[in-house]
């Protein structure tokens, strides 16, 4: 639930100025982030978003903006592994949904599905 609501505020964010800038990688394409998007809100709630989605699992990746898609990963339980995803940043809609991995949790603090591995 809270990451539907992040996911569709951050949309909210992108689609004021539609895809000013592709964010491939954590802070997008600057790496501090900013972006050259113009007449962005200051401030935003979840009834100005223009659509949410539902994602199963969970995760702490960061969301891949591309032109017109959004792609993020989920460790779910369901299909116990973590799965990549394809959303249409203009509708919400899942594109595709695919298991690419086996597992959901490396440790108590985290999952499969975030930034960065690590061991103890």
């Amino acid at each position: 639930m809270l990451r539907s609501i992040l996911l569709s505020l951050s949309i909210l964010v992108i689609s004021s100025n539609l895809f000013a800038d592709n964010w491939a990688n954590w802070r997008g394409p600057y790496h501090n982030g900013s972006s050259q998007a113009k007449g962005l809100p200051a401030e935003f709630s979840k009834e100005d978003a223009k659509w949410k989605t539902d994602i199963p699992g969970t995760g702490s990746g960061t969301p891949v903006v591309w032109d017109d898609a959004i792609f993020l990963t989920t460790a779910d339980e369901a299909q116990e592994g973590v799965v990549a995803m394809r959303i249409d940043a203009n509708t919400g809609k899942v594109v595709w949904s695919e298991k690419f991995g086996k597992g959901i949790r490396q440790d108590d603090r985290s999952d499969y599905a975030g930034p960065v591995s690590y061991t103890h």
